[in-house]
């Protein structure tokens, strides 16, 4: 009767650990969803700014013109040019929820002070995780490239690069934050590392290797100017 019992209480608190399990698994889900829509609806709101603010700077180039100052129309168009071109050229893949955290990374590191760059030269048309979950595995590393960048004095600049090659797809995160060392960079990847004990590189990477696990890997290497954090997908097509 007492070993019954004991086996009961066992049967339930395992049944409790999985339900908990399951309960945080969903919420993570939700709530990288939640932040790939809002980075969404941060983009539309982008674009929309641009086509007003693009009416606008017609009206004042033509005034120009027609006042036949064509030096200095020629100048204010390439001032505006320059930065709708930073807008666009984030928008580079078939992925609206890429496109839209690359855009709202473009903002966040323009009001922290921080260079941000994007190359992106695939269309991500064969990726077979989820958006919102790749979301959140590139936010992760973008987010750490900012706070591992904010910790030094100058220079401060992070560098997104998109490829592919036949078989995969690959995300290159850059920054001039710190450079680690090869005992530093694996316990970046261990559960339980935080930013606060690896200097910006160690947040959610654990959760990022663990996110990627059925569909490619994530890794880092110590370059010259600073740190180089690599997503690696394997491409749905040939993916075995």
């Amino acid at each position: 009767m007492e070993f019954g019992l004991v086996f009961l209480i066992l049967c339930v608190n395992g049944l409790l650990l999985v339900i908990n399990i399951f309960l945080i698994s969903k919420w993570r889900q939700n709530k990288q969803q939640i932040t790939a829509y809002r980075n969404i609806e941060l983009l539309n709101n982008d674009l929309r700014a641009q086509r007003h603010d693009f009416l606008n700077h017609l009206q004042v180039t033509y005034g120009l013109i027609e006042l036949q100052a064509y030096e200095e129309a020629f100048h204010y168009l390439n001032k505006i040019y320059g930065k709708i071109n930073q807008l666009n050229n984030n928008i580079k893949t078939e992925k609206i929820a890429i496109n839209a955290l690359l855009q709202t990374k473009s903002n966040e590191a323009e009001h922290k002070r921080i260079r941000f760059y994007v190359n992106a030269s695939s269309s991500l048309s064969e990726i077979e995780m989820e958006e919102w979950e790749l979301c959140g595995c590139l936010s992760n590393l973008i987010d750490n490239a900012f706070e591992a960048t904010s910790r030094v004095a100058d220079d401060k600049c992070v560098w997104i690069r998109i490829f592919e090659d036949m078989h995969s797809y690959f995300f290159e995160v850059a920054n001039t934050g710190r450079r680690l060392n090869e005992e530093e960079i694996a316990s970046a990847f261990r559960e339980g590392t935080t930013s606060k004990n690896q200097e910006g590189h160690g947040l959610g990477l654990f959760l990022v290797k663990k996110a990627l696990k059925n569909y490619g890997d994530v890794w880092a290497t110590s370059a010259e100017y600073g740190m180089i954090f690599t997503i690696k997908l394997f491409k749905a097509a040939i993916k075995t």
